[in-house]
């Protein structure tokens, strides 16, 4: 059961990565080169290869929007069981679930900020709700859950 609060949160979210996209592809991008976002067709597996977009620093916690350089980082999908295991003694507060993607992180980084893309085979798979800086994996909602609800609400 989808609570409100989870359904605000993810439309928040998502909200968040669609302009950030929107404003990566007008300030770097040509027109003639946008295309349009696709999601991923099923949940990823642990030990996928993917990639995160965002801005944010590497040393320190920025918030949203925070820092102008655009960054990526290559990762990997990490077992979402085992993430919520971690996660549940390091964030109690934040419940790791079957709509949640996680990545592995090998060194102390801190995380993107939140709404940062998950891409994995050019595809849109995910976006950060939880990192911080530590080695903890990083926890996205994972949009292939809500595939449907997104088409039926971003036509034109």
């Amino acid at each position: 059961m989808l609570y409100p609060a989870s359904l605000l949160l993810l439309v928040v979210l998502f909200c968040s990565a669609i302009l950030k996209i929107i404003y990566d592809f007008f300030h770097e991008t040509k027109q003639e080169e946008i295309k349009e976002v696709t999601l991923v067709d099923k949940q990823p597996e642990a030990g996928t290869k993917a990639r995160i977009v965002g801005r944010g620093s590497y040393r320190e916690m920025k918030w949203c929007g925070a820092g102008s350089t655009k960054r990526y980082k290559y990762t990997q999908i990490y077992d979402v069981k085992a993430c919520a295991a971690k996660r549940k003694h390091s964030a109690p507060r934040i419940s790791v679930t079957y709509l949640n993607i996680c990545t592995t992180k090998k060194e102390n980084l801190c995380s993107f900020d939140k709404g940062a893309t998950l891409i994995i085979d050019n595809k849109l798979a995910g976006i950060m709700a939880f990192g911080d800086c530590s080695t903890e994996p990083d926890v996205f909602v994972s949009l292939f859950h809500y595939k449907d609800w997104i088409k039926n609400n971003t036509r034109d």
